[in-house]
């Protein structure tokens, strides 16, 4: 009996001792960088017990709770991954030692790809700078220098060099010499979050250089590297495009076939954002199918054996990923081909779920993140949509009538081809519409953009694109050894562009085409898709058609009741408080004031750079607060810097009258002619102001209007600024533009004022007398509206000397002062830390 209970004492010993290891190095904890590493820990831990769980459970044939368990242990390993990509780099990460202000830095560096060429900005006369072209180029750093010491280093990060940067390919080891700095965090509410993006990338910095010439190839790569080779054939191909193809339609092409985007300038991306084909001009499963079907067609033919096809389309569209970038959605569809040729070679059924959960998979295994990207949300939610239809109950219909297959059979062929192509275009249309329906919430959310013209113009733009795509393949298949035949094949891809253009920008024209609108609940967009997905698997809830459309239908309209309708603002309607935020648009200016009975004013919209750039984040800021309609637009004088933003911010919402100064069109520039026609285009009334305007109270919030005189005074832009005040229960807010001499000195002629909240004149300006006006205005908070890496140190220090808080939206971000008869609230968008390290660096500037 002691050799038998030994026996299975060792027995058990044997069995579970796989078990005991998973817990001791779950347990033992992780240690990184010297720390243990408590999140990472639960995360093996838990997916530790939770295998130990499935491995006991499966034994006992407990199927429900086994499967449970070992759901929990796959994602909890799936939390782990995304901990570890997320949050832990190297001790000599390059973007360890980055921080908001340009560091001169000495880097070698191996290129990641080939140098990238980014397209000028189009014609802007609201451009306040020359904008040229540009080459981007990402590199993965190996060596920092410091002083005369070389160091290791590592990381990625995206290095932008003035021009066009020639010589450099994907493997090159590089000599860099620019300035290195970190990624900034938005700096308004709303606001793209340029930071996260590249971090998803694994980016924590980037750098830029004065001149290609500061950056040096010390070591070529091989061409043998597969990384080189693949680099080396599309920038031959992009030169094919630029060779057969005129330089508009070659630029469209590139982002088409190769996946180049950059080379298209911003204007003509927004036209395919609004008119919601923005996808066609990404790699994207549309491209990748259209090529399918292509392959399909010459592999019916007869050709070659059936499974060497196969096998070469699998091949195909696994280069064609990897030459593309190996972009989310490219990845996706390269997944769905390989999985359903796979399928047919072994003779079995592709299920059109599993294989998407594969690439889902395969993607999230490579980079999580890639879970949180609209690109990859869209493109799953399309796929998913595409497959839905096939089975959920609703959309299963009865086969056709065999005597009528019959009778359509037997008619001409001309009036076969007909009904075929009809049901092509219904089919095609129903499926646009479809897509477009279930994509609606989350395009909402993401971009603040409906567009129901999309519903008409993809059907539509499907053809050229369909023809596009296959002469343009014709131009890099050709263009090596027939270049004849090439320029014929271009000159058909042209032409195809041209007509997509054309639609496209017809599109954007028609009234009502698409409609720019704040983001919904993020409540709403959730119970939406969690709606759809519960229904789709649970079949007891799956409901009729007319059921189903009734109900997207209330929920649409709840959710643009609370977007754009009477209940998106109705708490600031309510409210007791005047709101004013100073948003954070560079060296330029922008106020948002917002009144107890919800109206809403704008104190001028612009900034340094292109107009494009500036209105990003004033619309940004005005959607977060759920604005659509702007009663007053006040431009306080006739610098760019003020007005800019205006005509892109009249594209994106409604204005009820604009208001300037009676010397702002004095002088007639590209730019205020500029401004003048956006007006009078968007049919909003255009008043002048003066000190004797008597402006209407509204909501017991007075306004006045302290400068120019009518005859505005002799000097500058600047000194004709409109400076106004806005009083609401004893508190006041004054807005003075970019008031100086002698403007200034004619303002401070008056009567000494007692002021809550001030804006420095001229972006905190020393030759807007900073003391004196401290001293005329006494004012309780100041906030300088300007861009980082100016001293303003002299001009801080003259209105705090006056006791006021100073704050500045290159370091605070949006600066929000929320006014009632109890006080003052200031909230500011940069959290305290972050603001610490930026007035650090400002404090260096200074120094």
């Amino acid at each position: 009996m002691g050799l038998q209970a030994e026996r299975e004492f060792n027995l058990a010993n044997a069995r579970y001792q796989p078990l005991v290891s998973i817990f001791v190095v779950a347990s033992s904890g992780i240690v990184v960088d010297d720390r243990y590493d408590i999140a990472l820990t639960s995360w093996l831990l838990t997916a530790a017990c939770g295998l130990t769980g499935w491995i006991l459970t499966h034994r006992q044939r407990w199927q429900t709770v086994s499967s449970v368990l070992l759901l929990l242990a796959i994602s909890s390993v799936a939390g782990a991954w995304h901990h570890v990509y997320w949050r832990l780099y190297r001790d000599d990460e390059i973007g360890r030692t980055a921080t908001a202000d340009l560091t001169p830095v000495c880097l070698e560096a191996i290129a990641a790809n080939a140098p990238r060429l980014r397209a000028a900005p189009p014609e802007d006369p609201m451009s306040t700078m020359p904008n040229d072209e540009r080459s981007v180029l990402m590199v993965s750093a190996t060596r920092v220098r410091d002083g005369i010491v070389w160091r290791s280093a590592s990381g990625t990060l995206q290095v932008t060099v003035p021009g066009r940067l020639t010589g450099v390919r994907a493997g090159d080891r590089l000599l860099i010499f620019g300035s290195l700095s970190g990624v900034s965090a938005p700096l308004n509410p709303g606001e793209f979050d340029f930071a996260t993006s590249q971090r998803q990338r694994r980016m924590l910095c980037r750098m830029s250089v004065d001149a290609p010439e500061c950056l040096k190839v010390i070591e070529t790569a091989s061409s043998w590297n597969p990384r080189t080779a693949i680099h080396a054939i599309r920038g031959g191909s992009n030169e094919l495009l630029a060779t057969h193809l005129p330089p508009d339609q070659a630029e469209l092409a590139s982002a088409i076939l190769l996946g180049i985007r950059e080379q298209v300038d911003s204007q003509r991306i927004e036209f395919f954002m609004t008119t919601g084909t923005v996808h066609l001009l990404a790699i994207s499963g549309l491209h990748v199918g259209m090529l399918a079907a292509g392959f399909w067609v010459i592999a019916r033919l007869g050709w070659f054996p059936r499974k060497r096809m196969l096998c070469l389309a699998i091949a195909l569209f696994i280069f064609y990923a990897l030459f593309t970038d190996a972009k989310p959605p490219v990845v996706r569809a390269a997944v769905l081909i390989s999985v359903m040729c796979v399928a047919r070679l072994l003779g079995r059924r592709a299920f059109a779920f599993n294989t998407l959960a594969l690439a889902g998979l395969i993607l999230l295994a490579v980079n999580p993140t890639n879970l949180f990207q609209a690109g990859t949300q869209l493109s799953f939610l399309a796929v998913a949509t595409l497959s839905c239809s096939q089975r959920v109950s609703f959309w299963w219909s009865a086969p056709d009538d065999p005597l009528q297959r019959l009778i359509s059979q037997s008619r001409p062929w001309p009036s076969r081809v007909l009904r075929k192509t009809g049901v092509f275009a219904w089919q095609l249309w129903v499926a646009s519409t479809v897509i477009w329906l279930v994509a609606l919430p989350l395009v909402m959310y993401r971009f603040h953009l409906v567009s129901p013209i999309a519903v008409f113009l993809n059907p539509v733009v499907w053809v050229p694109m369909g023809v596009a795509l296959f002469s343009g393949f014709a131009v890099l298949l050709l263009g090596w050894a027939l270049p004849p035949l090439a320029d014929l094949s271009g000159w058909v891809c042209s032409r195809s562009l041209a007509i997509i253009e054309a639609l496209v920008q017809w599109a954007d024209r028609i009234p009502l085409g698409h409609a720019w609108v704040p983001s919904p609940p993020l409540w709403w967009v959730v119970s939406f898709y969690v709606a759809i997905a519960v229904c789709v698997a649970v079949p007891q809830f799956r409901v009729r058609l007319r059921w189903f459309v009734a109900l997207t239908a209330i929920w649409f309209a709840v959710g643009f009741l609370l977007t754009v309708g009477p209940l998106a603002r109705w708490d600031a309607a309510s409210s007791e408080q005047v709101t004013c935020t100073f948003i954070a648009v560079g060296h330029g200016t922008s106020v948002l004031v917002e009144l107890p009975n919800g109206r809403t004013l704008l104190y001028d919209a612009g900034s340094l750079g292109t107009s494009r750039f500036a209105v990003q984040p004033i619309a940004a800021t005005l959607w977060s607060r759920g604005i659509t309609h702007l009663d007053a637009i006040f431009i306080s004088h006739a610098d760019a810097d003020h007005y800019n933003a205006v005509p892109s911010v009249l594209e994106r919402f409604s204005a009820g009258v604009v208001y300037v100064s009676p010397v702002m069109f004095r002088d007639s520039t590209p730019a205020l002619d500029a401004l003048r026609e956006a007006i009078r285009s968007r049919g909003v009334p255009l008043h002048e102001l003066d000190a004797s305007t008597r402006l209407e109270a509204i909501a017991g919030v007075e306004f006045e209007v302290l400068h120019p005189p009518p005859q505005g005074v002799i000097g500058s832009d600047n000194a004709n600024s409109i400076v106004l005040r806005i009083t609401y229960r004893g508190r006041t807010i004054l807005l003075p533009g970019d008031l100086e001499t002698p403007g200034l000195e004619d303002v401070m002629a008056e009567q000494p004022l007692d002021t809550d909240i001030v804006m420095a004149p001229h972006h905190g300006s020393l030759r807007s007398d900073p003391l004196g006006f401290s001293a005329w205005t006494t004012p309780e908070h100041v906030v300088i509206s300007g861009g980082a890496g100016r001293d303003v140190g002299a001009v801080r220090w003259a209105y705090e000397h006056g006791g006021a808080q100073v704050t500045h939206t290159a370091v605070d971000g949006a600066i929000r002062f929320e006014m009632s008869s109890a006080g003052i609230r200031t909230l500011t968008h940069i959290p305290s830390i972050a603001k610490h390290d930026r007035k650090e660096g400002e404090q260096r500037d200074e120094q």
